[in-house]
This record gives C-alpha cells, structure tokens and sequence, in this order.
C-alpha cells in the first residue's frame, strides 16, 4: 500500500451525504478537492467530475461506471475493486494508483502527455 494511503482521512456521514447530494441534484462536480480522503464506495457512476483532485484518496470499490471524468487527478489513489466501466475520461492522471481490481472495461481514453499516467489496464 502506498504509504500516505495508510492516512486517507475518514470522511464524516453529513460530508458524505453532502457530497452525494450534491452529485444527486446537479449531476456533477466540478474543481472540488477530495484529496487524501477516504470516500470507499461512493457512487459518481454516470456524474460529470471535471477537474476534482482525488489524489491519495481512498476510492476502493468506488462506482465510476458511466461517469464523464475530465482533468481529474487519481495520482497515489486506492482504486482497486474501482468501476470505471464505461466511462469517458480525458486529460486526468493515474500516476501510481493502487488499481488491483479495478474494472476499466469499454472505458473511452483520451490520454495526457505521460502515458505511466493512463488508467493501469490502459497501460502497455
């Protein structure tokens, strides 16, 4: 495990609901910054999340099925047992997630310049 995961903040139950709230009535989220907190299993499945930093965030069995993800930041995440099935995503980095798991089947790519950036099971 990397070793800032170990220190993924918990998120409490009202931020959560905030949160999901948020994505239930607007349907995105834009510029928010979720980095280093523990958000495992929340649901952004067919949201729009444009420019969100989840770096070093705990995502494991996180659903991004459907999702439009652009310029968005996994660097360092825990994403395994992830879905991303079926999503959009451009311009947003994977640099050294844990993806062990994680589904990134029919996923449309559209890459940054580094491809060690990619999502892992893009990675050739």
């Amino acid at each position: 495990m990397h070793a800032s995961l170990a220190n993924a903040q918990p998120v409490s139950r009202s931020a959560m609901r905030l949160i999901a709230r948020s994505l239930e009535r607007h349907g995105r989220l834009v510029n928010a910054d979720l980095s280093g907190l523990s958000l495992q299993g929340m649901d952004f499945g067919g949201k729009t999340l444009v420019g969100v930093n989840f770096s070093e965030a705990d995502l494991s069995g996180a659903r991004f099925s459907g999702a439009a993800i652009s310029g968005c930041d996994f660097s360092g995440a825990n994403i395994r047992g992830a879905d991303f099935s079926r999503a959009c995503i451009e311009r947003s980095t994977f640099r050294g997630a844990s993806a062990s798991g994680a589904n990134f089947e029919a996923v449309r790519y559209s890459a940054p310049e580094a491809a060690d950036a990619a999502p892992p099971a893009r990675r050739m």
